[in-house]
Order: structure tokens, then sequence, then C-alpha cells
């Protein structure tokens, strides 16, 4: 009986530590990821919702491929919370075209709601006509979803999609600071206010702690 109690409670650690370090891998893994685009992505912080944003030197192989990589998205009308939070999405993206309409050297290059891994997504991208970059800025508007997605998910989500929208071979990413207006937020800077201090996935996050080597 008691050799059948280790057994049990050796099978038990066992599992328990198999589970921990795979946690500690995927956070490990999220930190890596988030350090590789810290230097050509930030954090928009005009507006309520997420808005991670990249540039890219403008062009037309670069336009041509984006507007195929985001035609082959399913719209974010997929969604199953899109009978609930269908409305607030569109009103969004409305408003976002209404402001490059009236925005009298603003170019329009792409703007469609889709899913990305099951999360509704505002792709936006736009240049100005004397600007040699293009901006490709991805919304991530609130929904209810059944469990709190952690801001880290949804950053790991946005960078993911911006790789699939313009994967390195057609075009590299710019450092998003220069030649842009100073109102955004290092993933560093977002990440050290937004992740939940008791969570060991934040400690990955001190402010800063992005830029050492």
């Amino acid at each position: 009986m008691h050799s059948a109690w280790d057994a049990n409670d050796a099978t038990g650690l066992r599992n328990l530590a198999g589970l921990l370090s795979r946690y500690l891998a995927d956070v490990d893994g999220m930190y890596c990821f988030c350090k590789k685009h810290d230097g050509t992505s930030a954090i928009h912080t005009k507006g309520k919702e997420l808005q991670v944003y990249r540039m890219y030197l403008s062009g037309s192989k670069l336009a041509g491929h984006l507007h195929e990589a985001v035609a082959a998205l399913p719209g974010w009308e997929e969604s199953p919370y899109w009978s609930v939070s269908g409305s607030p999405w569109e009103k969004l993206r409305k408003e976002v075209e209404d402001r490059v309409e009236q925005h009298s050297s603003q170019v329009h290059i792409a703007s469609r709601g889709v899913l990305w891994e099951d999360t509704p997504v505002l792709i936006h991208a736009y240049k100005f006509d004397a600007d040699k970059y293009l901006k490709i800025e991805l919304i991530m508007p609130e929904y209810e979803a059944p469990l709190p997605i952690l801001p880290l998910r949804r950053i790991i989500q946005a960078l993911h999609c911006h790789e699939f929208l313009v994967p390195e071979f057609i075009a590299k990413p710019k450092p998003p600071y220069a030649g842009h207006e100073a109102e955004f937020q290092t993933l560093t800077d977002y990440l050290s206010r937004t992740m939940p201090p008791e969570l060991y996935a934040t400690r990955c996050f001190p402010l800063h702690r992005l830029d050492t080597s």
C-alpha cells in the first residue's frame, strides 16, 4: 500500500514537473519572440484599443503582397462573437477609415477586419504622400472572451500576424520611431505596465528588459 502511494506520488510529481517545464519553455519562447521584434514594433497610445504597428519602405512588391495576404484571411464576420461585438468593431473600422479620408496627405493602402488565430483584428495600412514609409497598424478591439487574455498573448498574436502580412523575404521592418509621431510605447513599456504583477511571466518583462543583451 505504501509502495503504491509512493508510485502515485512520484507520477504526480513528474507530471507537475512536466507541466511547469512546458510553461517555462512557453514563457521563454514568448520573451525571445518579443525581444526579436522590440526594435521594429511599437504600440500606438491613441485610443483605447491595443494598436501594434510596424513600418516598411514603401514599394509595389510590398503593397501587392500585403493586399494578397489581407484578402487571404477570414473576415471578422466569421467570429462567434460577431453577433454581440460586431457592431462596435465595424464602428471602429469606419472611424479609422474616416480619419484617413479627412487627412489631406494620408493615403489609404488597406483596411479590413479579419480573424487571426480566432481573434478579431483590424488591419490598417497607410502612408503619407511625401513619406517613403508604409505603416501597418493592427488594431485589436476588445470582446467578451470566455477566459481572460493576457496582454502578452495579444502582443504575440499581433506580431505573428505582422509576420504573416509581410514576411522578411518581402520587406524588412524599419525602426518604428524615425519620422513618426512620438505617441507610442515600446513592447517592453507596454508589457511592464499591463501584465499582472503576480505572474511569473511578468518577471520576464521588467522595464527595459528587452533592450538588454
